[in-house]
């Protein structure tokens, strides 16, 4: 069942307030299952990730950093996902 996340995204002095993300929601293809949570079928924000990149593009955030970031979201996203399927599984 599909679920939304809100949260901000931080870079060093730099916010990315109130982004959402909503898990279980889109089907991801098989060439793109190896990446952090990708089974989770998270969809996020698209301003967000626009605004990220427009912080990659000005030199405030370095390309690295917003691969390291959103590939630590997806992790925790996916593992907040395990935990709920978890709950459902019990009630």
């Amino acid at each position: 069942m599909p679920h939304d996340k809100r949260f901000d995204i931080r870079f060093d002095g730099h916010r990315i307030a109130g982004v959402t993300a909503t898990l279980n929601l889109i089907a991801v293809p098989d060439d793109r299952l190896d990446l952090p949570g990708a089974d989770s079928g998270i969809a996020i924000e698209l301003a967000a990730m626009q605004h990220l990149l427009d912080l990659v593009a000005d030199g405030k955030v370095t390309a690295e950093q917003a691969r390291v970031r959103l590939h630590d979201l997806s992790r925790r996203l996916h593992e907040s996902n395990r935990e709920l399927h978890r709950m459902d599984e019990i009630d």
